[in-house]
């Protein structure tokens, strides 16, 4: 398989670059010696949702859809990059001239990036996030998958989480916590995947794009 262009790693780095959920249990890391010889076996504790996560609809949804109901294939999707600027909310109209094509992860790249905010390891409560009608443009148009450069699809204050039951009710999994410095607006493919875990409703995924060039 050739790939046109460089992979650009839009993954927060675990327990250099995460700032967990407050509440969460953080990304703890324990290496046991396993041998006289040397070598080690390591212990990982963490939340499902911590740095760069997907969730899917049984995150807010009871008897909903979990990483199991997914196909290695519904995490390997054409995507667009889209730079939104400095607004404090992603709106629909923000998106309204975005190119999103059916089949679309869509990646928003706001003000969170420009702050600093991915990568940060104080967890920051004023990240931008999206307005119920940025998340159901998205569903319109067909989207796929969403994803955000802060650490929640809904504002910190949030109480009913209403961009995330419209994603994930549409079947649309979120990828929070993105990492996109080094990813400027356009279009790429996108490679996501989850750990494995069939009955969770979240896992960390290394994320990671490369150009989608015309064929």
């Amino acid at each position: 398989m050739t790939i046109p262009g460089p992979i650009i790693d839009i993954t927060l780095a675990l327990g250099r670059e995460d700032a967990p959920w407050p509440g969460d249990r953080p990304f703890a890391l324990e290496g046991v010696p396993t041998s006289p010889c040397g070598g080690r076996t390591s212990t990982l504790t963490m939340s499902a949702h911590c740095g760069t996560h997907i969730d899917t609809p049984a995150h807010v949804m009871d008897a909903a859809r979990t990483l199991g109901d997914y196909a290695p294939a519904d995490f390997l999707l054409p995507a667009i990059v889209v730079d939104v600027g400095d607004a404090a909310l992603v709106t629909a109209q923000l998106l309204q001239d975005a190119a999103i094509h059916p089949g679309d992860a869509v990646l928003l790249r706001t003000r969170n990036t420009r702050h600093g905010l991915p990568g940060d390891r104080i967890f920051r409560t004023d990240f931008t996030a999206l307005a119920p009608s940025a998340a159901r443009l998205i569903v319109e148009r067909g989207a796929r998958l969403a994803g955000i450069d802060g650490p929640s699809a809904d504002p910190f204050d949030a109480e009913d989480l209403p961009a995330h039951h419209i994603l994930l009710g549409a079947g649309l999994p979120i990828i929070e916590n993105l990492n996109l410095h080094a990813a400027t607006p356009g279009r790429y493919i996108l490679c996501c995947l989850p750990l494995s875990i069939p009955d969770a409703e979240a896992s960390p995924v290394r994320a990671v794009l490369w150009p989608d060039t015309p064929r």
